[in-house]
């Protein structure tokens, strides 16, 4: 398992960096939204959606929010629509509180459905607003993992106190410190590269960082929820797309809009 699972991040990891580096943005653009489709159709798994056309249905209208966000977007309005991650992710933190928790169907699939639309506006915005949003997609990506390699090793090493014992056992409190560390030390290095000082960047990577494990940990209470073991099967050794970008999903809306709101115009 753990061959395959390096196996695909070794496939993964080039294409999107050629995507990000070596393709026009609009290309950028393009193959996230089509990852978060896929991600929507996995979505369906999560409400119990019966049937091909019903799925396909739910990623058809995903697909429609996507064009709305963009005309949004195109006039100005895409910090606005990005303001809904804040009460998103609020729910969902409500959620992995409360856990075991019951979430209607109708509200399920609306949450998938701002949250994947607000997770590829959050990408589509730091591709299309900065000369160097290609890095910026790529230092999302790099909070994230670093939230998550430093929660693991500290964790493992260290925890005791678990975090969210019924939704993710593994988790503890020790390895969130280990996450918000290594996320410290991506902030600092990041306010170097892109000459951001370190009083902004860092506190932003750090809220960042605090977000992906809500989101990691929202997506459990998902497929907990549905009796998944994981969103999908299109990723060899990792599942689904969701599983993968759960943590980007979340951390996305937040470094986007932040940038915004702190003025940072690079």
């Amino acid at each position: 398992m753990l061959l395959t699972r390096l196996a695909t991040a070794l496939v993964l990891a080039p294409i999107i960096i050629g995507v990000l580096f070596y393709l026009p943005v609009a290309y950028g653009v393009a193959f996230f939204g089509l990852m978060y489709l896929v991600a929507a159709w996995e979505w369906t798994g999560f409400f119990q959606c019966q049937g091909s056309m019903q799925k396909a249905g739910f990623v058809v209208l995903t697909g429609a929010v996507f064009v709305l966000v963009g005309l949004l977007d195109a006039r100005g309005l895409g910090a606005w629509v990005l303001h809904l991650a804040l009460p998103a992710w609020l729910l969902a933190l409500v959620w992995v509180l409360r856990y075991p928790v019951t979430i209607p169907r109708w509200l399920n699939a609306l949450f998938g459905l701002v949250i994947i639309c607000l997770a590829w506006l959050a990408i589509s915005t730091l591709l299309t607003r900065y000369d160097r949003g290609p890095q910026w997609v790529l230092y999302a990506f790099c909070i994230v993992w670093s939230a998550d390699v430093g929660a693991y090793f500290v964790g493992r090493t260290l925890g005791r106190h678990k975090l969210a014992p019924q939704v993710s056992p593994g988790k503890t409190w020790e390895g969130v410190a280990g996450g918000m560390l290594a996320c410290s030390v991506v902030g600092f290095a990041g306010s170097e590269w892109f000459g951001v000082a370190p009083a902004v960047l860092v506190p932003l990577t750090l809220l960042c960082g605090m977000v992906s494990i809500v989101g990691d940990l929202a997506v459990s209470v998902f497929k907990r929820s549905a009796g998944l073991k994981d969103s999908g099967w299109i990723l060899p050794g990792h599942g689904g797309i969701l599983d993968r970008m759960d943590s980007l999903t979340a951390a996305g809306p937040f470094l986007a809009l932040g940038l915004m709101v702190v003025g940072i115009s690079d």
